[in-house]
This record gives C-alpha cells, structure tokens and sequence, in this order.
C-alpha cells in the first residue's frame, strides 16, 4: 500500500491521507481477493530470489 514496516492496517491507514482504519479494514476484507493471483505474484518475486541463495 505505501511504505512502511508494518504491514497490519493500523500502521498501513495511518500512511494514508484520510487514516480511515475501518474503512481500509473493511475494503481488505469483503474486497473479492483472488487469492491464487496474489500467491502467483509472490512466487513470480521471490522464487528467483530463493533459487539463487
């Protein structure tokens, strides 16, 4: 969302501009997340990362 290094919604609404933790909270969970399409996109970032330690 916006950098920072805590990622739970309390830290991640405060780096927003209007703040609204509930709202944010709201829009992660009832937001229809294809969640196999976040997984593929972690793996496309990190596989290589893993492969050549």
């Amino acid at each position: 969302m916006l950098d920072g290094r805590r990622m739970s919604i309390q830290p991640m609404a405060e780096r927003l501009p209007d703040g609204d933790m509930q709202a944010l909270q709201q829009f992660v969970n009832q937001s229809p997340w294809d969640h196999a399409a976040v997984l593929r996109a972690v793996a496309v970032k990190t596989v290589p990362v893993a492969s050549s330690r």
